[in-house]
């Protein structure tokens, strides 16, 4: 009887181990599935909306062509006003990745650094030039005073 109820005890606990890792490895495929769907609308969405500017862009372009008589500011504006809300806005430019924003930032505060330093030996070599342009001055007077003694009196 205990080795029956130890045995039903030991399949009950491998059987559920097993269905815990099915599941888990079930949930994480659905979750990818979800993820990799929603890039690809996604990308569908940028797509249409890149062509749908592109193609306004083009009628303008042959709208300008052929009025000689709207300026490009018109023509800008009236763009502007076709642009919605919910258009996405591409950021395949280099200076919007975060890893380049990251780099420039760390780079400013290094300039920032070097420049404080640089300020600091600029203000020491001043005031060791203003030191050494009083003691010749103090040096120039003594001089004068030795070689003119009556014009000091």
């Amino acid at each position: 009887m205990v080795f029956i109820l130890l045995g039903f005890f030991l399949f009950i606990n491998l059987f559920i181990g097993v269905m815990i890792i099915n599941i888990r490895e079930t949930t994480r495929e659905f979750n990818k599935g979800i993820q990799a769907e929603r890039e690809t609308t996604l990308m569908e969405k940028k797509q249409a909306i890149l062509h749908r500017q592109q193609t306004h862009i083009t009628q303008i372009m042959e709208k300008q062509k052929t009025s000689q008589f709207e300026s490009f500011n018109e023509i800008i504006e009236k763009f502007k006003q076709t642009l919605r809300h919910d258009d996405f806005v591409m950021l395949d430019d280099l200076c919007s990745s975060l890893s380049f924003i990251d780099i420039y930032l760390s780079s400013l505060d290094e300039q920032d650094n070097t420049l404080y330093k640089l300020q600091q030996l600029y203000f020491e070599i001043s005031y060791v030039l203003g030191n050494m342009l009083d003691a010749d001055h103090l040096q120039n007077k003594k001089k004068d005073a030795e070689a003119f003694p009556e014009e000091n009196k």
